[in-house]
């Protein structure tokens, strides 16, 4: 206690604080001294308990204990038997127990209790501690730990299954299943299922007003119509203000009135698969054959949310899991690193980046982002502030690519007056090399399409597009413009096959692609397949047809293996170019390629026409020894 001024103390010895245990102290307020002491006798409150949480790291290693306000206090509390006093109600006001700052909101009363500790010389130090504190993320009002009696949903006999049932999940990414989610079920606690709400489902207890113990769980709006002598088929509203009023005699000689409390709104969400469909009054057979669902998606932040009520109740109410496939996305944060929020408006007007730049750009971006491998990912302010102007750059590089491809098809088709026929969008014999290349190209991107969907890989998917585009542009069509040129399609066979080769290459990639790019796929196929009269039956949207089969793409491993090779080269040859500062315009007179691998050679030999063409050489010499010579003199014939 303070001797005089603030600060003044005198020392009367030195204990260790477990010395300390079981002491009695005097409150520094009055208005709780009626708990002091037990009916019989023993001290209860104000006395020196020991608990494992306190340190001396800061301050004195003895700190005030008010088990209402605290998780802390709370479990000390009931570990030692002190008693639960809350005088203060939800809106954080003190009531009348608290005589001299009843009415009074706790935070504003701080100012009057400092005052009166002074005032009786009770205050041995005063200071300000900035720590963080927990607020409202709405009203940035400081938040009150506060306990409650709430109603719980028993969990933790559950675990083991919980866990089991965790087991048959596939998860994506794969460490949140095992991870987060698992470790949160493995030490899974019983779920305090009741808010202290007015708006919420109603939970559907009614408990007799003389015996608190006399309480009845209604089932349905039929027994509930039963119970209370209401006419059958007269409740049609099921909101608290309709049905709150209703009520019965009891056994007791009291009246069955029903709780208060409401249902934490994650019930319901967890509800979902079988409130939606009436379960059990409707459909019982359906919900319980469709369970679990295929596939679910969702926040990280839902491994405690959606996530996990969904997964408790399936297993306590069939032993099975509620899904069998989840993509868990990373969060989208502000610029700043900080939660998104309508109140800061931290965050880019979703209208002007779709306006700005399209919304399969925003999508695709998204889908190739880190957020669908479950990690967080901060998002520009602004649509021109966006990180590395990334929703731009997908534009670029996967939207303009495929629209690139079919404007080229688009624009020398028309000039033919070539059209595509119901034969075009099948497999054909096809004798150009070029057309077997791409085919099996698109045949290869389908299967790893197949690949990534089944197991829910989005982030494999727009890296395989690009690929595709990559091939269509910067090589089929590259290598075959000449096709292109000549007079008339009409009597030329490899002209129509080239327009076919492409046509049915673009509607395939178009089908893959339409859950990442659904616009632009659905512009492509009423451009292509509608618009041409080639739309079979229910294909009047691209989201309405079946997922391209890889297998009607003839497979030809050793043809992509060639010009895979023929490409690596041409790279290499161009960036030798490049760091000479030679244009391909300037032709020159060979290059050797130098492989270690017999088949290296033999498919350089295949690719030969290709290699000279794009690098803009006269000769290609192949060695397999360690050293070459490439060629970059001007000859007077090469410069004419």
């Amino acid at each position: 206690q303070g001797r005089g001024r603030i600060g003044a103390t005198e020392e009367l010895a030195r204990v260790p604080g477990s010395a300390l245990v079981g002491r009695p102290y005097a409150p520094l307020l009055p208005y709780f001294e009626a708990y002091r002491q037990r009916p019989d006798g023993s001290r209860w409150a104000f006395r020196v308990v020991g608990a494992a949480y306190v340190s001396t790291e800061s301050g004195t290693g003895i700190v005030h204990q008010a088990p209402a306000f605290g998780e802390d206090d709370f479990q000390v509390g009931q570990a030692e038997g002190l008693p639960l006093i809350c005088p203060v109600n939800l809106a954080g006001i003190f009531d009348e127990r608290v005589a001299d700052f009843a009415g009074q909101f706790v935070k504003d009363a701080d100012k009057g209790i400092i005052e009166r500790l002074k005032r009786e010389k009770r205050l041995v130090d005063q200071d300000t501690i900035v720590h963080p504190y927990p607020h409202c993320y709405r009203t940035e009002q400081p938040l009150l730990y506060m306990a409650l009696s709430t109603w719980f949903m028993q969990v933790e006999p559950l675990r083991e299954r919980l866990v089991d049932n965790n087991h048959k999940i596939h998860w994506v990414p794969e460490h949140v299943g095992s991870g987060r989610f698992g470790n949160w079920l493995e030490n899974a606690r019983d779920w305090n299922l009741s808010r202290n709400r007015y708006w919420g489902t109603p939970l559907p207890i009614w408990r007799c007003d003389r015996d608190p113990t006399d309480m009845c769980c209604v089932h349905s709006v039929a027994e509930l119509e039963q119970l209370a002598g209401l006419a059958v088929g007269s409740l049609k509203d099921l909101h608290r203000e309709s049905i709150d009023a209703i009520s019965w005699p009891s056994r007791a000689g009291g009246t069955m009135r029903r709780i208060v409390e409401v249902f934490d709104c994650w019930f319901e969400s967890g509800s979902m698969p079988y409130a939606q469909n009436h379960y059990p009054f409707e459909k019982k057979e359906y919900v319980e054959d469709n369970l679990p669902a295929d596939f679910i998606a969702e926040g990280l932040d839902q491994t405690r949310g959606w996530f996990y009520t969904l997964h408790v109740l399936s297993t306590a109410l069939f032993d099975r899991p509620a899904f069998k496939n989840v993509i868990v996305n990373g969060l989208i944060l502000a610029a700043d690193g900080k939660k998104m929020s309508k109140r800061l408006k931290n965050y880019p007007d979703p209208g002007l980046v779709i306006e700005s730049y399209g919304a399969d750009a925003l999508r695709a971006y998204l889908i190739n982002s880190a957020v669908v491998r479950g990690e967080p990912m901060k998002f520009g302010k602004n649509a021109q502030d966006l990180t590395g102007e990334c929703v731009k750059e997908t534009v670029r590089v996967a939207v303009l690519p495929l629209w690139n491809a079919f404007n080229f098809l688009v624009t020398y088709a028309r000039a033919d007056g070539w059209a595509p026929g119901p034969e075009d969008l099948g497999p054909q014999p096809l004798a150009n090399p070029q057309d077997r290349w791409i085919t099996s190209r698109v045949g290869s991107f389908l299967a790893e399409l197949t690949r990534e969907y089944e197991t829910y890989e989005l982030s494999n998917l727009v890296p395989a597009f690009l690929r595709i585009c990559d091939d269509f542009n910067n090589w089929y069509i590259r290598r075959g413009r000449r096709r292109y040129w000549r007079a008339k399609a009409g009597g030329d066979l490899d002209k129509q096959q080239a327009y076919a080769t492409l046509f049915r290459a673009l509607v395939a990639i178009s089908r893959a692609m339409a859950p990442v790019l659904p616009f632009l796929s659905e512009f492509l196929h009423q451009r292509l397949v509608v618009d041409t009269g080639l739309a079979g039956p229910g294909e009047d949207s691209v989201h309405f047809c079946g997922f391209p089969a890889a297998a009607e793409f003839l497979r030809d491993e050793e043809l992509e293996l060639d010009v895979e090779v023929a490409r690596s080269v041409v790279a290499l040859g161009l960036n030798l170019r490049e760091r000479e500062r030679i244009g391909a315009r300037r032709p020159l007179a060979s290059v050797t390629v130098v492989s270690h691998s017999p088949a290296v050679l033999e498919r350089l030999r295949r690719g030969e026409a290709d290699i000279l063409g794009e690098l803009n050489v006269k000769q290609l010499q192949v060695s397999g020894d360690d050293t070459a010579l490439v060629d970059l003199a001007a000859k007077p014939n090469l410069k004419l």
